[in-house]
């Protein structure tokens, strides 16, 4: 099958995430937990393949890398047909048989050039943790919002910790690039898009349950499933939305709208500490005096 027949599969992506938390027990996409960024997951195999079949995006290094890091293991087929009905290794089939074909006529690959920004993003992360390739970029650049459009982003880079992401901000702010910061992405109403950096903080993964006194210590690339998850080791719950949603993003923007939050107390008691990064790169607790 080629792109234009797969296009109508791939389009139906709900960008839900699911397929990023081992809900089944079945595993999870191997490329995407190597590789991290969204592009290497089934939701961005799935964007990457319809980019390119309405000519959004070329072929560039990244799209020939993402193509070939999947294996067809059909692990993203289990968990994307209970959620949703769809094949998403139907549209891996041919993302990769484009690819494929696309290298053997010597089709030219392009390669972005690295500017000043992205070269002080890299020196803050690492180069495998920023980018701004092309099919890394659109798998940012769409939310299922349907009054939010398509909004390119110019990089995106991914943080291990809070010094880093409180660097970054000071290396947008030097250059004069808005940014945004983001979970999992998937809060439907655009806030998370942006044409400036994406940091991404996917990869800022702490996770620490103190069961003698009833709390976690959670990092912003948390899922509530990998908390809820952790919790029951300890013969506990924990009170989450959506499994698939970054517990910190949604406690800032919602307050943890879920069943348990219904059953056992609503916003007020889900967290005693945060810490916070300001827009001028300045990191704090709210335990601090300053606060």
């Amino acid at each position: 099958m080629g792109l234009e027949e797969v296009k109508n599969i791939a389009e139906k992506c709900v960008h839900f995430g699911m397929c990023k938390i081992d809900f089944l027990g079945t595993g999870v996409c191997p490329s995407g937990v190597k590789h991290k960024y969204v592009s290497y997951y089934p939701q961005g195999g799935m964007e990457i393949a319809s980019a390119l079949a309405n000519k959004l995006i070329p072929v560039t290094e990244r799209v020939v890398d993402i193509a070939n890091s999947c294996t067809l293991c059909g692990i993203c087929d289990k968990q994307c047909y209970f959620i949703t009905g769809l094949r998403p290794v139907k549209v891996m089939e041919a993302l990769k048989e484009y690819v494929e074909a696309a290298v053997k006529r010597n089709e030219p690959i392009e390669s972005p050039a690295e500017d000043q920004v992205l070269r002080d993003l890299r020196g803050v992360v690492g180069e495998e943790w920023a980018t701004n390739d092309p099919a890394i970029l659109v798998t940012y650049s769409r939310d299922t919002f349907p009054l939010s459009p398509r909004r390119m982003p110019g990089y995106i880079v991914m943080p291990q910790s809070t010094p880093e992401v409180a660097e970054l901000i000071k290396v947008a702010n030097k250059h004069g690039v808005p940014f945004v910061p983001r979970g999992t992405g998937q809060n439907t109403f655009g806030l998370t898009l942006g044409e400036g950096i994406i940091i991404d903080l996917s990869r800022m993964k702490m996770l620490e349950v103190d069961s003698e006194n009833w709390t976690a210590t959670v990092g912003p690339g948390v899922t509530s499933f990998e908390l809820q998850k952790e919790a029951n080791k300890h013969g506990m719950r924990a009170s989450v939305a959506e499994p698939a949603a970054c517990v910190c993003a949604n406690q800032v923007e919602t307050g943890m709208h879920s069943v348990f939050i219904y059953s056992y107390g609503w916003a007020g008691d889900n967290y005693v500490d945060a810490e916070l990064v300001t827009f001028d790169g300045k990191a704090f607790s709210t335990r601090d005096k300053d606060g």
